[in-house]
């Protein structure tokens, strides 16, 4: 059974052009969602454009505000300005999108699927998954704001673990989900490489470039790519939706 990964950075910053040649470096492609009112001159075009050489651009909207507290008209505003931006400067109608600060419901889903993108992350954490319920509401493995929620790191053990959980592995990570999320990050698919899977397995990784600058962590980035590239199948959520539905036009036929 293959492990599948993908490999998600969000916010636009300088940094992102240091994830690029790190990713590079090892022979992986990621995924890159930009708000785009952060695209202020032809510096930033520029990032948004080198990007799209060898990874995948989505949208994280336009200003980056929480959907959820906005009209629909605002809601739909902010989904076609930030597509209309991006599929100008990468050449291509951009699908992907990134839920600002990981919020949604009904609505905001309902806007995403009538603008055109075929498939959303949010920031609800799971471990792999061997079934997507809804591409719209794709779940991620880790982010690197998870030292906010303690009970989530918990839960995502003992799913991840099971019968293997015990306190003192909890402990351990979370001292590293806390100092070094991106260190945190590399020991959790550690854990994951140890694991039986009787079926293909999806696990969606978010970082953002900005927070490893700050914490001064690009070694470990470097490590855990490496990692992820060494346990799985590294691949973007374009190859991804093209997979799924490959496999959906296998089975309609059978």
């Amino acid at each position: 059974m293959v492990l599948y990964i993908v490999l998600t950075f969000d916010d636009l910053t300088q940094d992102m052009l240091d994830v690029n040649d790190i990713l590079r470096s090892a022979g992986v492609r990621g995924v890159f969602f930009i708000n785009t009112a952060a695209i202020v001159s032809e510096n930033e075009e520029g990032i948004v454009r080198e990007l799209a050489k060898n990874h995948e651009v989505g949208s994280h909207s336009h200003t980056h505000p929480d959907l959820t507290k906005l009209s629909i008209d605002e809601v739909f505003r902010e989904l076609d300005l930030s597509k209309q931006i991006l599929s100008k400067i990468v050449g291509k109608e951009v699908k992907s999108f990134a839920y600002p600060y990981g919020a949604y419901n009904n609505t905001v889903v309902e806007a995403v699927k009538r603008k055109g993108y075929i498939v959303a992350r949010t920031t609800d954490i799971e471990p792999p998954i061997t079934r997507i319920e809804d591409p719209l509401k794709l779940p991620v493995l880790f982010h690197d704001f998870l030292h906010l929620n303690k009970e989530a790191v918990e839960n995502l053990l003992r799913k991840l673990l099971k019968q293997h959980y015990t306190p003192t592995t909890l402990d351990e990570v979370w001292k590293q989900v806390v100092e070094n999320p991106v260190k945190a990050l590399n020991t959790i698919l550690k854990l994951l490489e140890n694991q039986e899977q009787e079926k293909d397995m999806l696990a969606i990784i978010l970082l953002h470039p900005w927070r490893v600058r700050e914490l001064k962590t690009w070694r470990d980035l470097e490590q855990t790519i490496t990692t992820a590239k060494t346990i799985s199948k590294t691949i973007t959520l374009e190859e991804l939706t093209k997979s799924t539905h490959k496999t959906k036009q296998e089975k309609e036929k059978k």
